[in-house]
């Protein structure tokens, strides 16, 4: 009987991939996938991930709630996931940052979380804003700045007429319904602005 080759042994270095004895680089896995939500894009999860350490909640002041954030990016989650074994010889997920045991309901703003409000962390001005069919009317130059300078930090905007300050929270604003733009003007309905 003649002796069969079976093959050659080869060594794949962490990180590679291999397909017989060729190595080869890995694609790097998707994690998440982006959808339109209003007028930004916000990132869905397409695999487990810890909620204690992802940042996808925020605390509302206003109803003393932790809610889903209305825009989630893809560094908002935390997918450092690893598979551990309970006494009972249970397999299980938990998070290798925080010890997390996935199998738990996390419920925001447990003991252990510090709410840190929402409202009025960050403020942009408007300037030459004015009141005119039932709308606050700016230029788009100032609105683009501002949007530019406060969408990214959820901002509240400012603007003064007459001798009165009001405000629009992030949320009003970041509603393409709430806009109407025209004639290089802006028009935001004066029922999603507060006085300040």
């Amino acid at each position: 009987m003649k002796d069969m080759i079976l093959g050659k042994s080869i060594t794949i270095p962490f990180g590679k991939g291999a397909k017989t004895v060729e190595v080869f680089d890995l694609e790097s896995e998707i994690f998440t996938y982006s959808k339109q939500k209003g007028s930004g894009e916000c990132s869905y999860s397409l695999t487990v991930f810890c909620p204690k350490c992802s940042d996808t909640h925020e605390y509302n002041s206003k109803g003393h709630v932790w809610k889903s954030k209305w825009i989630i990016e893809d560094k908002d989650y935390s997918f450092q996931v690893v598979y551990s074994e309970d006494e009972d010889g249970e397999t299980f997920a938990k998070c290798s940052k925080c010890d997390f045991d996935l199998r738990d309901e996390y419920i925001y703003g447990s003991v252990d979380e510090k709410p840190t409000p929402v409202g009025d962390l960050h403020q942009v001005s408007i300037t030459g804003v004015s009141y005119a069919d039932g709308c606050f009317v700016m230029p788009l130059d100032s609105f683009k700045k501002a949007i530019m300078e406060g969408y990214k930090r959820k901002a509240t905007l400012f603007a003064t007429v007459g001798s009165m300050s009001y405000k629009i929270h992030w949320q009003a604003y970041s509603n393409p319904d709430n806009i109407v733009s025209k004639d290089g003007k802006v028009f935001l309905r004066k029922n999603v602005w507060k006085q300040a």
